[in-house]
């Protein structure tokens, strides 16, 4: 602390960057940097701003002297010098920050849009990734309109944005919205990035009925992993029509490509003992988060119809990659159970609130997570203050030990053990006889909310970095 008045600016966003990377919680410490921060503030490059406004955010310090000073300071400098001092990264990491704390400040995010939409006519447009933080994040604490008619833009034209997290994004708030027409539109410009196969077919079943003037020019990406979910489709396109078929033909395929990683086998049986040890009733439904292809989807929708005798909704599926999302309806038709089971594309932290907007609360009766293990604890604790899990629900939670999710591990069998009854069952990863890997299935005790407490056992944080990083190299194809 004796060091901190005589540090310059350059010292105090990289200790602040460095306090919330290493997940130092020091208060004081924070609060100090703080104090020489607001001292300083003129004196800050845009990337001391953006580094000490990120550092807030992933730390959850809501210090509003601090915010409401790199504000005026950010809008002052985007005013006086328009977008040519700021990259879209500073641009990103800042609206990022204020939205993720939920921070409010409409000037600074109209200003921060008006930057955003003038680089598009420039050669410093954003890089996919800045698209989408700054779409996100303008959507959820500003007024997003310019920038959703600019980004829409962008999404049907040649050269456009061609991010699956920004047309994600885009076609989850057109689904918001019942806007059927502007979904057509963008479907049809996604199949027209992919190699002509019945993954382009997936993806754009409609396109056939549009006049040929409105189908885009072939701009063919290469995506390996695409060409790989093209393969697949040829698998079971020809399948016969019904559940059994199809999920038949996705573990065949399974078994000879080792990237398509489903919860059959062992997996399965454990989520089936799962939902019938306590079905959802009537006006209840199952949560999947990560639909990947829509093996699960089929698997909860025909049980849960089965167990409870009626064609109603069965379950929902929420997934961030709209070729996935496309994929898993496709499988959903082929078995006959899409007016039984949706999917729904978007982000996770954004799509669930649409689960209980639809469903109403107490509605969630089996939630399966499947998504990235680091997150685990926070979905499930997004689930608990929007009061959507039902009394006696269950949760069961995939890939626990490879890639793994420590965090959440904790949390369900120490951290909140009173209120949940957690089993964990080792067994083989699908396909692959000599990884392990561990489910987690955990029983909701009682129905009221819950928060997550951060108060872990020391070296739980790094093991949560290690499994991200595990993940990372299991997506990349290194052992």
């Amino acid at each position: 602390f004796s060091r901190i008045t005589s540090f310059n600016a350059q010292e105090i966003g990289i200790t602040s960057w460095a306090c919330a990377k290493l997940h130092v919680q020091d208060v004081p410490l924070m609060d100090a940097l703080a104090g020489r921060a607001i001292a300083n503030m003129t004196a800050l490059a845009p990337q001391n701003l953006s580094n000490i406004a990120w550092a807030c955010a992933v730390m959850l310090l809501r210090d509003y002297p601090l915010l409401s000073a790199i504000s005026a300071e950010s809008m002052r400098r985007i005013d006086a010098g328009g977008i040519v001092q700021f990259d879209s990264q500073w641009l990103a990491n800042t609206s990022w920050a204020f939205a993720r704390m939920v921070f409010r400040d409409p000037p600074l995010m109209d200003a921060i849009a008006s930057a955003a939409i003038a680089s598009f006519e420039t050669s410093r447009q954003p890089g996919e990734q800045e698209e989408y933080a700054l779409l996100w994040s303008i959507w959820r604490v500003g007024d997003p309109e310019r920038l959703l008619a600019k980004m829409h833009q962008s999404a049907t034209e040649p050269g456009g944005t061609t991010d699956a997290l920004v047309r994600g994004f885009l076609l989850a708030v057109d689904a918001w919205r019942h806007d059927a027409a502007q979904e057509m539109r963008l479907h049809v410009w996604i199949s027209a990035t992919l190699p002509p196969s019945a993954l382009t077919r997936a993806v754009c079943h409609m396109s056939a009925s549009i006049g040929k003037h409105h189908i885009p020019p072939q701009c063919e990406s290469r995506n390996p992993f695409y060409q790989r979910l093209a393969r697949l489709l040829d698998v079971t396109s020809t399948a016969p029509c019904s559940a059994e078929g199809v999920l038949r033909e996705i573990e065949c395929f399974g078994h000879v490509s080792s990237w398509l990683k489903v919860a059959g086998d062992s997996k399965a049986e454990v989520l089936a003992c799962a939902i019938e040890r306590r079905p959802p009733r009537r006006g209840e439904c199952t949560l999947e988060l990560g639909a990947f292809v829509g093996y699960s989807a089929i698997r909860f929708a025909r049980q849960v119809s089965a167990l409870r005798g009626d064609l109603d909704l069965c379950g929902i599926s929420l997934e961030i990659d709209p070729i996935h999302v496309a994929v898993s309806r496709h499988h959903l038709d082929r078995s006959s159970l899409s007016t039984r089971a949706e999917i729904w594309v978007g982000q996770l932290q954004d799509t669930m609130f649409r689960a209980v907007e639809v469903l109403g609360c107490e509605s969630i009766a089996f939630v399966f997570m499947d998504q990235r293990g680091t997150t685990f604890h926070e979905d499930l604790a997004q689930l608990e203050r929007m009061q959507a899990l039902a009394a006696a629900s269950q949760c069961t939670a995939d890939n626990t030990l490879k890639p793994g999710s420590p965090v959440y591990l904790w949390y369900v069998a120490v951290g909140a053990a009173c209120s949940f009854s957690t089993s964990l069952w080792s067994m083989s990863e699908f396909a692959l006889e000599a990884i392990e890997d561990w489910q987690a299935v955990s029983l909701l005790r009682g129905s009221r909310e819950r928060t997550l407490s951060g108060r872990h056992e020391a070296g739980v944080q790094g093991m949560c970095t290690d499994a991200f990083a595990n993940r990372r190299s299991l997506l990349s194809g290194k052992k």
